[in-house]
């Protein structure tokens, strides 16, 4: 059984965009799966589905969504409605450092939002 079989035909990516996005990407397209790709450069993210569509022979959607909005996940599900999904690799995040106390509210917040929030919905 391969592993399009055992997950589905369709492989989901956040922070496709580039490093280890888009290598999960790269990997899974080597695999046979198709890909929705999802990160908030869109030119970037397009230039990857189109590279990864011709090398392997895949589909891939690109999907330019920022995971700071609070509607992240269900832009992302209303615009997958109709795929077959069987893998989801959410490795978008960031992290920053330093003193929290320092650091501004609103960065921290948007931090939660795409470690935390997005992964839940």
């Amino acid at each position: 059984m391969t592993d399009r079989q055992r997950h589905g035909p369709v492989a989901l990516v956040t922070g496709a965009s580039s490093g280890i996005g888009q290598a999960f990407a790269a990997d899974l397209a080597a695999r046979g799966f198709d890909l929705v790709l999802v990160a908030r450069d869109a030119d970037r993210l397009g230039a990857v589905a189109v590279d990864l569509a011709a090398r392997h022979g895949v589909r891939a959607v690109p999907l330019a969504v920022d995971l700071v909005r609070p509607d992240a996940a269900d832009v992302i599900a209303a615009a997958t409605a109709q795929e077959d999904i069987g893998l989801v690799v959410s490795n978008a995040g960031f992290s920053l450092k330093g003193d929290h106390a320092a650091i501004d509210p609103v960065e921290l917040s948007a931090m939660l939002m795409v470690n935390s929030h997005a992964r839940c919905n």
